[in-house]
């Protein structure tokens, strides 16, 4: 036989060995492969289970046991209280704070969220528990500007959130109307009408919700626009009290983040710069004092790219414009906290 052909063979035998071989190689690496376990799907509660749920809760707990207070025997002094949570802020903010909290009875009441937290947690609770604004003030709702430059009303402060009793945000609220009505000088009918026109107004409000598909309910908005509020309102009140609400309509409308931006920036040297304003607004390396600007730019980046991962994917684009560099020859300051007293 010829030397080539024999050559051909043997060369064609290797190739088939050689397929042969990865086919086997292949094949084993799927026989070892399984499917990852689907897990079960989310049972979500029915109508009749939710309805079940919530009698038990009222067993348990009846509406009655909500409707009165008494301090508890072992209650702590409320100024005791302040004093332990200042120790984890930050000092030179608890006197700010402290006299803000100073000036009525209803600014102590926005600051002292932890008293009232105490109180709470010694009264009976249901189990129905939810994600907590977790400091429902009347003074954390408000008008601002949405995703689309719409004006919306809501809650507008979040930094207490927690999961807890359903109730207590309900509670705090009531509790902040009047509070605000006592401070504002208004008698007792036309508090307790106040009160319970704010509980009525989440009864009715929760009793429709339920009714609703959970895309529904996620889709849920008030049909009229601020101007149709306003003038409804108008035969409600006076000409001052009208004046005052037109007055924080437009304030709302005119907040935006080029507004923000104006006020609390200049420039130095063709770049931006944060506004040294302490204590509330203090350059980051001042309070981070490192020693290389390099590794502070680094963390801070990193940070911003933590941030945007927490945003919906149509919000990243625009928040990857942001930028925090340091211009050549001088400290990185592009960058502050913003410092709240009645958070830090």
């Amino acid at each position: 036989m010829d030397g080539r052909v024999l050559g051909n063979m043997d060369e064609g035998r290797r190739r088939l060995e050689t397929r042969g071989s990865s086919h086997r190689r292949v094949s084993t690496s799927v026989a070892r492969w399984r499917p990852e376990p689907v897990r079960a799907r989310l049972r979500h509660p029915s109508t009749a289970d939710r309805r079940q749920l919530g009698k038990a809760a009222r067993a348990a707990v009846p509406r009655s046991r909500h409707g009165g207070w008494q301090p508890h025997p072992s209650r702590p002094d409320p100024v005791e209280l302040l004093q332990e949570q200042a120790s984890s802020r930050l000092p030179e903010l608890i006197p700010i704070r402290y006299g803000r909290m100073l000036i009525s009875p209803f600014t102590f009441f926005r600051g002292a969220a932890c008293v009232m937290a105490w109180d709470l947690a010694q009264e009976p609770r249901t189990a129905l528990k939810a994600q907590l604004c977790g400091d429902a003030h009347l003074s954390n709702f408000g008008t601002f500007a949405g995703p689309d430059r719409r004006l919306v009303f809501g809650i507008n402060d979040f930094d207490e959130t927690l999961p807890g009793p359903f109730e207590w945000d309900v509670k705090r609220l009531v509790a902040s109307f009047e509070v605000a009505g006592r401070d504002r000088g208004f008698d007792g009918v036309a508090r307790r009408s106040v009160d319970l026109a704010v509980a009525r107004a989440y009864r009715e409000a929760m009793r429709g919700f339920a009714e609703l598909r959970t895309l529904e309910l996620w889709y849920v908005h008030l049909d009229r626009d601020v101007e149709q509020v306003v003038r409804e309102w108008a035969s409600r009140v006076n000409r001052k009290q009208l004046r005052y609400f037109e007055r924080n309509i437009a304030k709302a409308r005119a907040k935006d983040s080029l507004r923000a931006f104006a006020k609390l920036t200049r420039m130095v040297d063709g770049h931006p710069r944060i506004v040294h304003d302490p204590p509330l607004i203090v350059p980051i390396e001042a309070l981070a004092r490192a020693d290389d600007p390099g590794t502070l730019a680094a963390a801070v980046d990193a940070v911003m790219r933590y941030y945007r991962r927490t945003l919906p994917r149509d919000r990243r684009g625009s928040s990857s414009d942001t930028s925090t560099s340091t211009p050549p020859g001088r400290s990185w300051g592009s960058a502050a906290w913003a410092r709240g007293p009645g958070s830090c």
